[in-house]
């Protein structure tokens, strides 16, 4: 009797090839499966599973997508698979059994070329021009114009994502508050009023919104503008007022009378001004006008009023002065003669007081048989000094702000404009004809005031964050458009200049005071283009040539007035006249490519890692603690300041049980704890853009850097919590409106190199220009001085686009030992394994010095467990004897290379250009996969892991462990068990390599070790 277990069932053999029954059975009838009977059985041996999926074409359909499930994922019809795949896009397909696979490794490429998105989280040109309520028509011509850029094309249909949609409002200009019913256009507000008026004369003095670039007037403002067009209010002054010389108004008299508007149209009412006459200024209108001379003449008699009350008020003679013996002696009181003087007003006024109980607590006492006198306490003559100053306060305030006026603060406020554009354009006479200055404060008349702000105060979009960015430029510079906008001879120039700014600053990036730095710019070429005779594309050539070589000095300003000029000829599609060029301007080289000395720079790096020293400040000041994690983010990373304060995310530190800053007082970080933060940067990061070049960000933190670093965001984090901010390093920003980063820190910052005199002046850009230049020497030492090389790999952890940018920052300077510590030290990049190790060692050895092969491999291909394996030694021996022999393989065939090929395979891997199928991991025969029908990475002998990798080993080791200890089929258990120990040996490479409390952040050690020992019958090792 045969030995049944050597022998499937058809069913059993199905299940093994992952195909139908049906499916067994036709290939049986085409010979491709041999069979046996077996005790009247009909049955395959196990060992011509080789030769059956050799026949059949096995493929592991784990590493496979099936067509229906493919069909359904891209949401497309099986005409369209075709298509794609005479497109292109689809390059591989297989036919397994009776269904066809399409491997899942070139998932991604479809996606890409087929410009995948999940429709689900998208809607289409017509659910858009719904929510918009336009026709589709209109969505078309905008996406046609390069005005709608928030779309995706995927199978030839034009979708947006569900949560765009106030950003394509925003860009489209949509004004949220239109209602088709309510609002009307301007001609046809022109036929309803029956008035052919200029919009754009009237546009400053009318209500109007601008939708999707249309003007629209509100129904219920018809009425108003029908009054203001017909009364004329903006003109003439009648000729009676224009010949009054020597006269002035009410507004000027309050001025020069120092008293208010209101004050001087009484008196001239009860005619102690005299002469004053009505003229009118408007049809309807009419004002006082005053002459000079009556001006004159009210001084004179106010003064000699006032000397006749000093009088009327002073002693009388001879009056009898007793002693202060003679009435009963009170301590601390004085008489109203001493009051008076204290307070330097007059006896009568005291009295009078007394008698309104403003001045409290005095009392009559006789001084003669027959008379009293008051005599009042210190304190109360105190108490009433307090009041007057605070009522001559009040009263001054009341005198200084004119009646029926608005501060012009207020109204910056309201409209969203800046107060200092609105003061330029009063200075300048261009704005509030009427606005009164009053102790330096600007006061306009409340109707021109509000006016101006019903004109001006719709918001584009909603605010949630106080950073500027480019939707606030945009904002901005359209309402500064719509408030003072171009004479009507050049509303095309406007018309063009709009969209031009939506063009240019939708697309500006960069810190938020860079970005208000451009809007200024903007700002500025609109207030150039208001003094044309013409049409900026009507203009002579001489009087561009003037205006850009007198009329504007800053280099921004031309090449925005530049690339206006030519977009404006190019709308036409006309060629501009003549070409200009901008050329950059020549700063100080020597000060921007500034770095700090060797010495300096080591000095910082051990500075901060003096945990033991920083702690105690750290806990109780925040800017100190926030500075700190500042320093060392410099000292690792070349970020812009501002990405690093922006971008640097709130810590949860709930994670590894720091609940506050007491918490320090009995504890002390473990390495766990602290590479656990930085794992929470590292995700974080992943995904993050630079603010300048919107490339993504490249962290890095040297190991020496990661206890100090994690310290420091843990405390900034307990302050931040503490302090209810928004931001972890919220101590850097400067301004109330809008954010921007104090570069190199403020004072308060400071305080934290206050223990270490021999450090020089923090500065930001010198910081990063010196991490660029250690850099650079680290890696062109590594390189064999590749200067180029080097140069590329600087630009890469900088987030530049051009290497020629990043040259500017590098700085050449004299190589010494400290150099070199400096550059061992702080560029280390997290790479381990043999297979790594092994590629260092062939690349670093000397041309002249011959080794063989042994001596080579000696300490790389020596494999140890440090796991502490629950299997029987002989079983795991045999296991890594498997391993090894793969190794040598991979080993041979690198030690054949020639140095240059080496070379310029590290300088890959640190870029990150030899990428595999495993995230966190690198391949060392990238492009080509020896490998393809493998899911993942872990048990390919060429891969290269870095340290981040084991944050997707914790998920996979888990999967693994519930995949052997659920199946009951044994195929499934041995393909299982052979990933598991491949992901053990990467584990166990990783503590070797890093230390068990560094991998202990990542993989909880003792629950894999506690795993295996449970699983251990149940895991193969052939």
């Amino acid at each position: 009797m045969q030995n049944i277990s050597k022998y499937l069932t058809k069913s059993e053999l199905a299940r093994v090839l992952n195909v139908t029954h049906s499916t067994i059975i036709r290939w049986i009838s085409e010979g491709k499966v041999p069979l046996i009977e077996v005790d009247n059985k009909t049955l395959i041996p196990k060992n011509a599973i080789p030769v059956i999926k050799e026949n059949i074409g096995y493929i592991n359909t784990d590493e496979y997508m099936r067509l229906k499930d493919f069909l359904e994922f891209f949401k497309i019809s099986h005409e369209t698979f075709l298509n794609w795949i005479k497109r292109g896009w689809i390059k591989t397909s297989v036919q397994y059994g009776k269904n066809t696979y399409i491997p899942l490794s070139s998932i991604d490429e479809i996606k890409r070329l087929s410009g995948y998105v999940n429709e689900e989280a998208c809607i289409d040109i017509k659910q858009l021009s719904s929510i918009l309520g336009v026709r589709s028509e209109k969505i078309f011509r905008l996406i046609k114009s390069g005005l709608l850029v928030n779309y995706h094309l995927y199978k030839d249909k034009f979708l947006f994502k569900s949560d765009s949609i106030e950003d394509i409002k925003q860009t489209i200009g949509y004004f949220d508050s239109f209602n088709p019913n309510e609002y009307i256009r301007i001609n046809e507000a022109k036929k309803k009023l029956n008035l052919n008026f200029d919009f754009h004369y009237w546009k400053t003095k009318i209500p109007y919104i601008t939708h999707m670039g249309t003007p629209y007037i509100h129904m219920k403002d018809l009425t108003f503008i029908f009054d203001l067009i017909n009364r004329k209010e903006d003109k003439t002054i009648l000729s009676e007022y224009s010949v009054l010389e020597n006269y002035v108004d009410t507004i000027m008299a309050a001025e020069l009378l120092k008293i208010n508007r209101t004050t001087v149209s009484q008196l001239i009412n009860s005619g102690k001004i005299k002469g004053a006459v009505k003229v009118s200024y408007t049809p309807r209108k009419t004002k006082w006008m005053i002459p000079m001379e009556s001006i004159e003449d009210y001084k004179e008699q106010r003064q000699l009023s006032l000397s006749d009350k000093k009088k009327a008020v002073s002693k009388p003679a001879n009056t009898l002065q007793l002693k202060i013996t003679e009435y009963p002696v009170l301590e601390n009181y004085v008489d109203t003669s001493k009051a008076a003087e204290l307070l330097q007003i007059n006896k009568t006024t005291v009295s009078q007081q007394i008698k309104f109980g403003k001045i409290k607590g005095a009392v009559k006492v006789p001084y003669t048989p027959r008379r009293t006198k008051w005599m009042i306490p210190m304190e109360s003559i105190e108490d009433y000094k307090e009041q007057r100053c605070i009522s001559l306060s009040d009263k001054r305030n009341a005198v200084s702000k004119p009646a029926n006026t608005l501060q012009l603060k207020i109204i910056a406020e309201k409209t969203g404009l800046s107060l200092r554009t609105l003061r330029n354009k009063i200075r300048k006479k261009q704005l509030f004809p009427n606005a009164q200055k009053v102790g330096g404060v600007y006061y306009i008349p409340i109707e021109e005031a509000n006016a101006f702000i019903k004109n001006n105060n719709q918001r584009l979009y909603k605010k949630k964050v106080d950073i500027y960015t480019n939707k606030d430029a945009l904002e901005e510079i359209l309402k500064f458009m719509n408030a003072f906008p171009l004479p009507y001879r050049l509303r095309k120039t406007q018309d063009l200049f709009v969209d031009f700014c939506k063009l240019k600053l939708s697309k500006l990036r960069g810190a938020p005071n860079h970005i208000q730095s451009f809007f200024g710019y903007y700002q500025s070429v609109f207030e150039i283009l208001s003094t044309l005779e013409k049409n900026l594309y009507e203009l002579d050539v001489s009087l561009i040539d003037s205006i850009m070589t007198n009329e504007i000095t800053n280099d921004h300003k031309k090449r925005i007035f530049n690339h206006f000029y030519e977009y404006c000829y190019s709308y036409y599609g006309q060629q501009v006249p003549k070409k200009y060029v901008v050329s950059k301007t020549k700063t100080n080289e020597d000060k921007d490519k500034e770095i700090y000395s060797p010495e300096v720079f080591f000095s910082y790096y051990k500075y901060v890692k003096d945990i033991a020293l920083h702690l105690p400040n750290a806990i109780n000041d925040q800017y100190y603690a926030n500075m700190w994690a500042f320093t060392i983010m410099h000292l690792t990373d070349v970020w812009r300041a501002s990405d690093i304060v922006y971008n640097t995310p709130k810590i949860d530190i709930s994670s590894i049980q720091v609940d506050s800053l007491a918490w320090f007082n009995t504890n002390v970080l473990t390495m766990t704890q602290c590479q656990k933060v930085i794992n929470q940067l590292y995700l974080h990061f992943r995904s993050i853009r630079t603010s300048k070049t919107n490339t993504l960000v490249t962290f890095l933190v040297e190991p020496g850097l990661v206890k100090p670093l994690s310290t420091a965001l843990i405390i900034s984090e307990l302050h931040r919590q503490k302090n209810g901010h928004s931001f972890l390093l919220e101590s850097f920003f400067r301004g109330k409106k809008f954010k921007s980063v104090a570069t190199s820190g403020k004072d308060q910052h400071h305080s934290f190199f206050k223990n270490e005199s021999n450090l020089e002046p923090f500065k930001s850009l010198k910081f990063n220009n010196s991490t660029m230049t250690y850099l650079f020497y680290s890696i062109s030492d590594e390189d064999g001085n590749d200067a180029d090389v080097a140069l590329e790999l600087t630009q890469r952890v900088r987030s530049h686009n051009r290497a020629e940018t990043t040259a500017i920052y590098v700085k050449a300077t004299n190589k010494d030992d400290t150099l070199n510590q400096v550059s061992s030290n702080l560029f280390r990049r997290g790479h381990f394994g043999w297979l790594y190790n092994y590629l260092i060692l062939l690349t670093s050895e000397k041309d002249d010095v011959t080794r063989t092969m042994e001596e080579k491999t000696v300490a790389i291909s020596t494999l140890r467990n440090e796991l502490g394996s629950p299997f029987h030694t002989e079983r795991w021996a045999q296991f890594l004897l498997q391993i090894k022999q793969k190794r040598n393989s991979v080993i041979t065939r690198l030690a054949n290379l020639r140095k240059e090929s080496l070379k310029e395979t590290i300088i890959k891997i640190f870029k990150g250009e030899m990428s595999s199928k495993t995230e966190n991991a690198q391949c060392i025969t990238h492009p080509v996969c020896e490998y393809p029908r493998l899911n993942s990475c872990y048990s390919c002998p060429n891969i290269i892991p870095k340290n981040y990798l084991f944050i997707e080993l914790s998920g996979e080791f888990d999967r693994l462990i519930n995949s052997i200890e659920a199946t009951q089929h044994d195929a499934v258990r041995r393909k299982e068990s052979y990933f598991l120990l491949n992901l053990l040996l990467l584990l166990d490479e990783g503590i070797d390599f890093f230390g068990e409390d560094y991998v202990e952040a990542f993989i909880e050690i003792q629950h894999v070790r506690d795993k295996l020992s449970q699983l251990a019958d149940k895991i193969y090792i052939e």
